[in-house]
């Protein structure tokens, strides 16, 4: 194997290794984006309680 080959397979290694930590990256955002979907929800529905103890 000449030093091209070598150098292009470190490469594609250190390629798959980031994809693979984006990956992971976008999977935790998913499920925080997901979370504070939730907690949009649960706010508006405190907020339209209050509203109904108010009146």
């Amino acid at each position: 194997m000449d030093n091209f080959e070598q150098s292009t397979i470190s490469r594609l290694s250190a390629l798959e290794e980031k994809a693979k930590h984006t990956d992971n990256k976008v999977d935790s955002l998913e499920e925080r984006t997901n979370v504070i979907g939730r907690i949009a929800t649960l706010v508006e529905q405190q907020v339209e309680i209050n509203k109904d103890s108010q009146a």
